[in-house]
């Protein structure tokens, strides 16, 4: 009974010690385009009451190597892309259309090389007008000459027109999902998400969903802790973009800490708009550094050692015992 009971010992110390070797080993254009034309600014964001009329300046630069007949076209745009980052310019009407209601002055301009033109932006909003964002872009091109294929070659700049009209704007996001990932390079996919990272390096990954009917700027802060529910780092979005409503959008949060190991939490705290209430969302991660998951193998099989030379020691001992006259 002792040596199947020393047997059985020996093999579950080998069975744990191997599993923990193997799973610590397995664990558009805007701004500035091609042709050489750059915007100031490239994005706008405004506020305005309904029978309001505000005006903004932009400046277009021509940067390339010839002078150019630049147009000017007025468009609407709404959010696009598997990460909601991206727009899709639209000249006909959307559900928070723009375009309508802008005028530029003037309509075109020559610009030589090197030249600089500044072009009026004026808005009137009506009255009534729908409440929350509205979104628009102007278009600055070139007149291009036909090529011999007679394909015509307009290439442009954009700049982003964001205007919140004031009424009954309804703020509505929420977290989609909140979660980590490996950093690009580290050999996972741009989707993949993670519960464990090596060296610390990774990214979490932030998606909001805006329900509402007004564009909104989010203020992104996630808070680690260890195990022992000690604070270690605070990391925050960086320049992050407005989520337009009707969309979801991606946010990144790098994060790289090469001193982590073991488990930790994080919390997001996500503030935007006028709401005083944080949206809150947590997760969980490991970190395993490549150095502690060879001291880890080294250690269990430490233990394995320990283990089988104890229990060989200990059979010695018995077998000494039994074979011992009694008495002596």
């Amino acid at each position: 009974m002792r040596r199947i009971r020393s047997t059985s010992i020996e093999t579950l110390a080998v069975v744990v010690a191997t599993a923990l070797s193997f799973a610590v080993l397995e664990a558009p254009a805007l701004g500035q385009d091609a042709s050489g034309f750059t915007i100031s600014p490239p994005t706008v964001e405004l506020s305005a009451k309904p029978g309001e009329t505000i005006t903004k300046e932009l400046t277009v630069d021509n940067t390339g190597t010839g002078a150019q007949l630049l147009l000017t076209e007025v468009r609407n745009f709404t959010a696009a892309g598997p990460k909601g980052d991206q727009v899709s310019f639209s000249t006909e009407p959307t559900a928070f259309s723009l375009a309508e209601w802008i005028r530029v002055s003037p309509s075109t301009a020559n610009l030589a090389v090197g030249g600089s033109q500044k072009f009026k932006i004026s808005i009137a909003v009506p009255n009534p007008a729908p409440p929350g964002g509205h979104f628009g872009a102007i278009r600055f091109h070139p007149q291009a000459p036909a090529t011999d294929g007679n394909v015509r070659i307009d290439q442009g700049v954009n700049s982003l027109i964001l205007l919140r009209v004031s009424g009954t704007v309804v703020e509505k996001l929420s977290v989609a999902q909140f979660a980590i990932r490996p950093q690009p390079g580290t050999g996972a996919g741009p989707t993949a998400v993670a519960s464990v990272l090596k060296d610390g390096k990774g990214e979490f990954v932030l998606r909001l969903n805006n329900e509402g009917n007004v564009h909104q700027r989010p203020n992104a802060t996630v808070k680690v802790k260890n195990v022992l529910g000690q604070e270690v780092a605070t990391v925050a979005a960086k320049d992050p973009g407005n989520t337009l409503p009707g969309s979801t959008r991606e946010y990144l949060i790098p994060i790289d800490h090469k001193t982590f190991f073991g488990r930790y939490s994080a919390r997001l705290e996500v503030r935007a708009g006028s709401s005083p209430t944080a949206l809150v969302a947590t997760t969980t991660f490991w970190v395993v550094s490549t150095g502690a998951k060879f001291v880890l193998v080294a250690v269990a099989l430490a233990f394995i050692v320990l283990v089988v030379t104890r229990t060989r020691k200990a059979r010695k001992k018995r077998r000494r015992t039994r074979q011992s006259p009694a008495g002596e």
